[in-house]
């Protein structure tokens, strides 16, 4: 519970320090006199920034002490040392820098307290009865109801989501990836291929070339082959006859003197070198001329091989080494089907389980849906609704993070009115009453010790004022319960009452809040009832009002 509360310089409130007790807390006030400067004192304890927060000077201090109850484990977790199993929280708010938190009396981040806020406070106002008319708010409403068996599947939904995601992204990438490398492929394919076709040999560029430069200069070529041949020969003979003769001659001397030996075998060396290029010689005239019909297919080659060159040269040698690596690719290329294939069966598999875990979340939402419109259909009737009838419609659509399921509550006030959307069926005297209906449904296993219902009772009066306030009263018997109201019949029901009042000066205006007692808070009845503090009629009615209030609450049971 919310133990103690302090303000200071917050709007019109100069100073506050209120401590409160258990049980239903209710604070009246004429309007405008700033009431809701008190629930913003609340605001700023968890975390967030108060609707004021303009109206702040240096000195604006906000303070808190909380008793956690159970919670204390749940708090104990986030790292945060209880004192005596209280907290105690405070914020500063100067209005030329950021606000100051502190939990513990030591400095901490705003966001630990909001984190915080949400294991000690719930704070519910009007904006969370508007909620009830944005259908997109009602899945997470029906979540909530849920817990943790919802909240689980949840998670397992999340993460199954994220993986199908993922890997569908990285299927969509790799196959990109793959129709460039295919287009790539194709070119390399060709290249490698008019490769081993060609079966080029090193340097062969350079040997072709020369080869056709040769072919080209045939003619003079071909003339001096012929004289250089015809050098070599007489008209006796040729010269390797000539010199074969001499080596006959020789030989049969050669065994008497050594240096007619040696000149012997430089002979035969001579002969065997000059046969050798008269060969040479003859063979090259003969192909050369032969050659004019092989020109066209040298040219042809040589193309191709240059080609090539400029592609992946300018060397043979780098040719050859551009081959290699380009049947490595050729290889990826081929294993990037079998890996496309591989992730198209994770993305159906993934896709399969994303379909399992979203029917088994649709199926805790079913459940949970079926208890919640019992729960809810329940507290209708306390609340003088007993012919409304509130269902929630659950469709299934596109996949999220968050499921395959859309929600929406359908509600009907009267017999013979069909369910239809609550902004078409329900008035704001409805809509009130079943948000406090949604709420207690909500809080019935919450462990949140403290609960602030800001104009939960906008609508209504009478008799459906007295069920809201009974129902409140039974709520507050497991939490605290501060309820911002401005009707008579809920402040008669107060455990704690306490009023806000708005004091104008000549020159200044201010806020006090102060706590009533048994004698005040008939005079503060009586204003509610009747407007007029001094009405002795107000005052008995008021005075009956509280009696009927202790008895009511004498006979309630939770």
């Amino acid at each position: 519970m919310l133990e103690q509360l302090t303000i200071k310089k917050l709007g019109l409130i100069d100073a506050a320090h209120l401590n409160f007790s258990h049980g239903l807390i209710v604070i009246s006030g004429e309007t405008g006199a700033g009431k809701t400067l008190l629930l913003d004192g609340l605001v700023a304890l968890t975390g967030y920034k108060p609707t004021s927060a303009d109206m702040v000077d240096d000195d604006t201090f906000v303070e808190g002490i909380i008793d956690v109850g159970s919670n204390d484990e749940s708090i104990a977790a986030l790292g945060i040392e209880l004192d005596e199993g209280r907290l105690y929280i405070a914020r500063q708010f100067p209005k030329d820098g950021k606000s100051k938190a502190s939990l513990q009396a030591k400095s901490a981040p705003s966001a630990l307290l909001r984190e915080l806020a949400e294991l000690w406070i719930a704070i519910h106002g009007q904006h969370d009865t508007y909620r009830l008319l944005n259908p997109k708010t009602h899945l997470s409403i029906l979540d909530e109801y849920g817990g943790e068996p919802i909240s689980a599947v949840r998670q397992d939904v999340s993460a199954a989501f994220r993986l199908q995601q993922e890997l569908t992204q990285k299927l969509k990438k790799l196959r990109s990836t793959r129709e460039d490398a295919l287009k790539i492929a194709q070119t390399l394919r060709e290249d490698v291929e008019t490769c081993a076709n060609l079966a080029i040999q090193p340097e062969e560029d350079k040997t072709i070339a020369a080869t056709i430069q040769l072919i080209s200069d045939s003619e003079a070529v071909i003339e001096y082959l012929r004289t250089a041949i015809e050098s070599l020969e007489t008209d006796e003979g040729s010269v390797a006859a000539a010199i074969a003769k001499s080596i006959t001659s020789l030989e049969r001397i050669s065994g008497s003197d050594s240096e007619i030996s040696s000149l012997l075998t430089d002979l035969n060396e001579t002969h065997v070198l000059i046969t050798g290029v008269q060969s040479k010689l003859i063979r090259l005239l003969e192909k050369i001329s032969n050659s004019d019909s092989d020109i066209d297919s040298l040219m042809q080659r040589q193309s191709q091989i240059k080609r090539l060159l400029q592609k992946y040269g300018p060397t043979t040698d780098d040719l050859f080494q551009w081959l290699e690596s380009a049947t490595e690719q050729l290889k990826l290329v081929d294993i990037g089907d079998e890996a496309i294939a591989k992730l198209e069966n994770d993305v159906a598999s993934a896709s399969e389980q994303l379909q399992t875990v979203c029917e088994a979340l649709h199926n805790q939402r079913v459940r949970a849906s079926e208890e919640l419109q019992v729960a809810v259909s329940s507290e209708l009737e306390d609340l003088a609704l007993v012919s409304a009838r509130f269902e929630i419609d659950i469709k299934q659509s596109n996949i999220s993070d968050n499921g395959f399921d859309t929600v929406e509550f359908m509600f009907s006030a009267n017999p013979g009115m069909k369910l239809a959307a609550l902004q078409d069926s329900a008035s704001g005297g409805e809509l009130s009453r079943l948000m406090l209906a949604l709420e207690v449904s909500l809080l019935r296993d919450s462990n949140v010790p403290v609960m602030i219902f800001d104009e939960i009772d906008t609508g209504v009066a009478g008799a459906t004022a007295l069920s809201i306030a009974k129902k409140l009263v039974l709520v507050s018997r497991s939490s605290q319960v501060f309820v911002v109201s401005h009707l008579p019949q809920i402040a008669a029901f107060a455990d704690q009452h306490f009023v806000v009042r708005k004091t104008i000066g000549i020159d200044s205006t201010s806020t006090e809040v102060l706590e009533l007692s048994e004698n005040e808070r008939v005079t503060e009845l009586a204003r509610m009832l009747a407007g007029l503090e001094g009405s002795e009629s107000a005052r008995e009615h008021a005075e009956e009002l509280l009696e009927k209030a202790r008895a009511a609450k004498a006979s309630l049971k939770n």
